[in-house]
């Protein structure tokens, strides 16, 4: 049912898992494995989407494989890293198990320039392999917003606000919505289409992606794994 790793890349992938993770923003916490409870940052400050599953942390071959997911001709590696993050979602929404899948969009003008979208095809894998409808236009840009990684942490949410819309809101009342992405840095574009789906009528957001960023530890963002940038090969 789909391109396959073999087993020392599924390995090099899977071990930058997480056990001990904030179920509300998907940071790796250290220390006491007190699952469910919020971390020191979601005690700060409230987020819009309910829950996030990470495969794992962006570091060492996961980091280097969403590197490379972010180009049209690795499609194949896409995919086969989707249907680890299916295993991964279907096993912590077990209990509340989402009723849409929607990818975060890529404006049309990037789109033009870059031809691929990564969440588009983890959407539709995950969407496949979960048996779950996937609503690819539902949400859209209403305008190109500067890139993100270009910007200082403290402006990437006022670089969102009120930069998306859903095209197809009364398919999502009442509904368990689950958001697919990459990666997440601060949370901001993930939040951004939190609240529109929440003000469409969503009941409940979540957000699977591959890569959890830990903008404030260095050894998360650029650090290596035991397995440091493995050159992953589709077997």
């Amino acid at each position: 049912p789909g391109p396959a790793l073999c087993d020392r890349c599924r390995g090099a992938l899977l071990a930058e898992r997480v056990d001990n993770w904030c179920t509300f923003c998907g940071v790796a916490r250290s220390g006491r494995r007190d699952r469910g409870v919020q971390c020191a940052d979601c005690r700060r400050r409230r987020y819009v989407f309910q829950k996030v599953v990470p495969l794992g942390a962006y570091r060492g071959a996961l980091r280097h494989t969403v590197i490379r997911m972010k180009q049209f001709h690795e499609y194949p590696l896409t995919a086969a890293v989707g249907i680890l993050l299916a295993d991964e979602l279907a096993a912590k929404l077990r209990q509340y198990p989402p009723k849409f899948v929607v990818p975060i969009p890529k404006h049309w003008l990037r789109r033009w320039v870059q031809g691929s979208s990564s969440a588009e095809v983890l959407a539709d894998v995950v969407g496949e392999t979960l048996r779950l409808p996937v609503a690819r236009t539902a949400l859209r840009w209403r305008r190109n917003t500067r890139k993100q990684s270009l910007l200082p942490l403290s402006q990437r949410r006022r670089n969102l606000t009120g930069a998306m819309r859903v095209s197809r809101a009364a398919a999502f009342r009442g509904s368990h919505v689950l958001v697919l992405d990459d990666i997440m840095t601060t949370g901001a574009t993930a939040g951004e289409a939190a609240r529109v789906l929440r003000r469409a009528g969503a009941d409940y957001v979540s957000v699977g992606l591959v890569g959890r960023a830990l903008v404030d530890h260095p050894q998360a963002v650029g650090g290596r794994s035991r397995h440091g940038r493995a050159a992953l090969k589709l077997g």
